[in-house]
């Protein structure tokens, strides 16, 4: 998650009260460098703004700190770090391939010694099933939760097909048609011309299917960023 967004890599950063957040969005001024036309991360743009906030944070008395990447920076690397990993049937590179967090951490090393004539330990570490362990807090209950009704009801009470359940504004529900309808099975009786009864009554009268509709979920999931700690 983050591939072409950073929202999510954002709310891990805010959670977690890091020192610095870059997403995909943030590729921009400085820390943008154009290759055959296309916008690409320029690494040394970057190894030098987490150099300086290492030093501006020492003269504070603060010698640690965390730095969240979005996982979409490494799609945007320079080719000659991407040229030799495999890519999917989309032509996306295979992100758990690119370990950014230890890439960034080793060269900011050697940056910070090469400004400070002084060695500094910075950790990288990409986060992945750790994150997907972590427990769901309260937004994660009613976002899921939500989802879970909106499907139950797409199904149920709409009777749709080739929609994706999604949410706007506080947690209103929408339902998006797939570009590409899937075929409608000939023989299911359409449920829209049948009366529908209240959602409260189908819960009651359907428990199982309630149950299975309605699920909790933890946003965190695969690979959402990589860390730099030192």
């Amino acid at each position: 998650m983050g591939r072409k967004a950073g929202w999510l890599s954002y709310g891990v950063a805010i959670a977690g009260e890091a020192n610095l957040v870059l997403a995909v969005e943030d590729v921009t001024g400085d820390l943008a460098e154009t290759e055959n036309g296309e916008i690409r991360l320029s690494l040394d743009a970057l190894v030098d703004r987490i150099v300086d906030l290492i030093i501006t944070r020492e003269r504070r008395g603060k010698h640690y700190g965390t730095i969240v990447l979005a996982e979409g920076l490494a799609e945007m690397l320079p080719t000659a770090q991407t040229k030799d990993l495999p890519r999917d049937e989309h032509g996306h590179l295979s992100l758990g391939r690119i370990d950014l967090g230890k890439l960034v951490a080793g060269r900011v090393m050697k940056r910070y010694e090469h400004k400070t004539k002084r060695k500094k330990k910075a950790t990288g570490l990409q986060l992945g099933y750790e994150s997907r362990c972590a427990p769901p807090h309260a937004f994660d209950v009613m976002l899921g939760s939500q989802l879970g009704i909106g499907a139950y009801r797409a199904l149920i009470e709409e009777g749709l097909d080739g929609h994706m359940v999604s949410i706007e504004g506080q947690l209103d529900l929408r339902y998006v048609p797939s570009a590409r309808p899937l075929p409608r099975d000939p023989h299911r009786q359409d449920r829209r011309l049948e009366p529908r009864p209240p959602l409260r009554a189908l819960i009651t009268r359907q428990p199982m299917a309630a149950a299975a509709a309605v699920w909790v979920i933890s946003l965190p999931c695969r690979r959402v960023t990589a860390c730099l700690v030192w």
